[in-house]
């Protein structure tokens, strides 16, 4: 195995690596978008309880400030998820673009030592039909 197959193989290797924590971060920005949406639901099917009567309302407050605070903190985190599967995103395409350019040097390199092998192989051929020819002309 050559130097230039341990290359691709290594950056195929890390592509896949930095492709698996692209989908686990995608995965945390779905679940903390969905988070985000039951604690509106969750807001939303408290408020009717809140007009039963003055300490309903007064929880209510206090729930509804809780879920404010909670949904800071889940913009904040989808925020910063996000800033992580954009650099995540440009590590692949640096990744991929390297990996291409290994294989792209490793065709070339397979390339040239098939041209080899055909000189050596045409020459062997010739070497062989030369000798024949001898051979017949000291055979008259």
């Amino acid at each position: 195995m050559t130097a230039l197959t341990q290359l691709v193989r290594l950056q195929r290797w890390t592509l896949d690596e930095k492709r698996q924590k692209l989908a686990e971060l995608e995965r945390l920005a779905a679940r903390l978008r969905q988070e985000l949406e039951s604690l509106e639901d969750s807001l939303e099917a408290e408020r009717p309880k809140a007009g039963e009567g003055l300490e309903e309302a007064r929880a209510m407050t206090s729930y509804a400030a809780a879920v404010a605070e909670r949904r800071r903190t889940c913009q904040r985190s989808i925020a910063d998820v996000e800033t992580e599967i954009e650099a995540a995103r440009a590590e692949i395409e640096e990744v991929f673009q390297e990996l291409k350019r290994y294989e792209q040097g490793l065709r070339s390199q397979q390339d040239r030592d098939a041209k080899k092998r055909a000189r050596r192989e045409q020459a062997t051929l010739d070497e062989v039909g030369l000798n024949a020819a001898v051979r017949r002309r000291q055979a008259r």
